[in-house]
């Protein structure tokens, strides 16, 4: 595949759940919740960033983990406006929510600094707030995949108890695709921070790919597929998830009951680390 078709590729399909819409009318995610009480949503600011945290509705549980919903995309970077306040990204938050976590949403013009910021007020916040700071996982789709995993891998971080990538790029030390990625970076205006000499990926960590069997862009599956063997390789605590019937997006694409047991397993997934 030339460069050219290659980046072409991957702005049709990536791009699109980097702005984290399906089809275009803001579709949310097609997972129930409705029988959940609604989530209390506390806006804070860190200097001129909006952060939103949406608690479960019951105090019982406190303090809680919390889902940090990684942007590796700049609000003005996005045609949508800013991914924080998009319906998918708003349903997520309160689907973890309704599991007993809180969501936490945020603006961002640095992904890589804002994401670090984000995590650092958890820290310190945290604990006035209700939130258990060593509690915290991380989650990222497509391409905001590339921001999670590079603060998964830095120093002097929080240490997250899990990390979700959906449907993600997830480029690998090897620079497999490296070129395209960096094209399609300067073309499209998501972060793609690089790997760095003596970065690892903590063996304890645990890390959930969810892979969109019918994602239309190669180039991304390839990604996938080759983060897989390099985590293999490694013995990373590393699952992979395949929904050979998903798109791009299926959460808010794919109204099938397989996006909802998908979902599902997800949150299972994200509730068995976040547990006191």
């Amino acid at each position: 595949m030339s460069r050219g078709h290659w980046v072409r590729a991957v702005g049709a399909y990536l791009l699109m759940a980097s702005s984290a819409v399906g089809p275009l009318g803001a579709q949310g995610v097609y997972f129930d919740v409705s029988g959940a009480e609604d989530p209390r949503v506390l806006s804070e600011s860190i200097g001129d960033r909006r952060v939103d945290l949406v608690f479960p509705h019951s105090a019982a549980d406190r303090p809680y983990g919390a889902v940090v919903f990684v942007l590796g995309v700049p609000d003005d970077a996005s045609s949508l406006g800013p991914l924080m306040d998009l319906e998918q990204y708003r349903d997520w938050a309160r689907i973890v929510a309704a599991e007993g976590h809180v969501g936490v949403l945020y603006s961002t013009s640095d992904p890589v600094a804002d994401l670090r910021e984000v995590l650092g007020f958890l820290t310190s916040e945290g604990p006035r707030l209700g939130i258990d700071p060593d509690r915290v996982a991380l989650m990222a789709a497509s391409s905001n995949a590339p921001t999670a995993l590079h603060y998964v891998r830095s120093e002097n971080r929080l240490r997250p108890r899990a990390l979700v990538v959906y449907y993600g790029l997830m480029p690998t030390p090897d620079g497999f695709q490296a070129e395209g990625l960096q094209t399609a970076s300067s073309r499209f205006g998501f972060a793609l921070p690089g790997y760095e000499p003596g970065q690892a990926y903590p063996p304890d960590l645990p890390i959930l790919a969810v892979r969109a069997g019918r994602d239309a862009g190669a180039a991304l599956l390839a990604s996938i597929d080759r983060f897989t063997g390099y985590a293999l390789s490694e013995n990373l605590r590393f699952r992979l998830l395949n929904y050979p019937d998903g798109q791009h997006s299926f959460d808010n694409r794919d109204d099938t009951e397989e996006t909802r047991q998908v979902i599902a397993e997800t949150l299972a997934f994200l509730t068995q680390y976040l547990r006191n």
